[in-house]
């Protein structure tokens, strides 16, 4: 990311970095992801919210998707999300804190369609000062972002879109912007818990989140032989004619990392 950045043209980096945020909470598909925003009702939050109160927001993340990539990318605090979330909440409810402070939980989108330990777990945690939003909830997740005290994430991208929207962003485990120094980044449980209740965090510096945005938005130099051509990581055209994921390797094409890294790499 930060070879991209520092190659690219001072006067257009940060427009196209921004570009990418500005995108994204509109609802705006990026690359071959799905729009996890499709669905919810722009602007709504939980009915129990009241903007009065300490508001805190967990935004945890879909880990099955992580589970091959290996050690690189263990926590580096908890075992795992169920983990970090029993440990903090456990430590909650021991502590003697102000009424006004409420956590609110957002699963995330993608595990509207699973049913397993972790989502049965998590959605038994609800407390007096705890709600549990449902993957399949119609509350905006970008309605909890702009009107959250701070947020906690476990590698998602909103993590670094809260610093760009300006709001104080935890980083508890590995992510793709953990060395921008633009989240807090703890190293352990009760450093977690020190920035979780500070009532006076700051917020991380918005240009570092440009970084991030210009490499999604353009991951290096413009195409030369290569270009997608349809709505899947598979569906390239290289040199004007439309090819097939397998034409790939056995026409001696490097495949790197995964297929839409390729595609992106950009010849």
């Amino acid at each position: 990311m930060m070879s991209v950045w520092n190659k690219a043209d001072e006067d257009g980096r940060r427009e196209v970095g921004a570009a990418f945020f500005e995108e994204r909470v509109r609802g705006k598909i990026t690359g071959w992801n799905k729009g996890f925003v499709v669905g919810q009702k722009c602007g709504s939050l939980p009915e129990s919210w009241d903007s009065e109160k300490r508001n805190i927001v967990i935004f945890d993340s879909s880990e099955d998707e992580c589970a091959s990539i290996g050690p690189r990318w263990d926590n580096p605090i908890y075992r795992d999300q169920l983990d970090a979330l029993t440990n903090i909440f456990d430590e909650i409810k021991t502590r003697d804190v102000s009424d006004d402070l409420r956590f609110y939980i957002r699963m995330h989108p993608h595990m509207a369609s699973l049913d397993n330990h972790y989502t049965r777990t998590v959605q038994n945690l609800g407390a007096v000062n705890i709600e549990i939003i449902p993957p399949q909830s119609k509350v905006s997740s970008y309605a909890l972002l702009h009107e959250a005290e701070k947020i906690l994430t476990f590698g998602s991208t909103v993590g670094i879109e809260a610093v760009y929207w300006r709001k104080p962003s935890i980083l508890a485990a590995e992510a793709y912007y953990r060395s921008l120094e633009a989240t807090h980044n703890p190293e352990n449980h009760d450093e977690l818990m020190r920035l979780l209740l500070d009532e006076a965090l700051p917020c991380g510096e918005k240009d570092k989140t440009l970084i991030y945005g210009y490499y999604w938005k353009t991951f290096g130099e413009p195409y030369k032989y290569c270009a997608p051509s349809g709505s899947s990581p598979s569906d390239i055209s290289f040199k004007g004619q439309a090819v097939k994921g397998g034409y790939w390797v056995h026409h001696g094409l490097r495949l790197i990392g995964n297929a839409e890294t390729f595609v992106r790499s950009r010849f």
